[in-house]
């Protein structure tokens, strides 16, 4: 039981992290598309 509550913490986790950088990089790539136009 506690065995699987861990294992769904963990994978919450991981999706969190990916999401992050996942905005992270469309952020970047926002600002490179304005410094583009510019």
């Amino acid at each position: 039981m506690a065995f699987c509550g861990t294992k769904k913490a963990v994978l919450l986790f991981f999706v969190t992290i990916t999401r992050l950088e996942d905005y992270k990089w469309e952020q970047q790539k926002r600002g490179w598309d304005k410094r583009a136009s510019l």
